[in-house]
């Protein structure tokens, strides 16, 4: 790989059952992802989509823990995970259920 940000990849994937979502994605000199690219239709409804969940009210419990956790990010005693320490935590847990499969098959 030589460009940062490189388009490296072409896939689908399958989004809410009904339609498969055509995307390049881009790829840093790491070779780790940093953006999707996909067709724009196919952006917007998945837009729409969104646009129509957003202004959805949240039950009474999730807001409650929604404030109870961003209180504990303010006064400092929830101490924050950077996203890719969170997501190399899961590909690391993903891998280790994988071969934990295989060997138990």
């Amino acid at each position: 790989m030589n460009d940062k940000n490189e388009l490296e990849r072409v896939g689908t994937v399958g989004y809410t059952g009904r339609m498969t979502i055509t995307h390049q994605t881009l790829l840093d000199e790491e070779g780790k992802p940093t953006a999707a690219v996909i067709p724009w239709d196919e952006f917007r409804v998945i837009r729409a989509e969104l646009e129509e969940v957003e202004g959805a009210p949240l039950s009474p419990e999730w807001k409650a823990e929604l404030d109870r956790r961003m209180q504990g990010i303010k006064d400092g005693t929830t101490k924050g995970i950077p996203h890719d320490e969170v997501m190399d935590n899961v590909r690391g847990r993903l891998a280790q259920l994988r071969k934990e499969a295989k060997q138990g098959a």
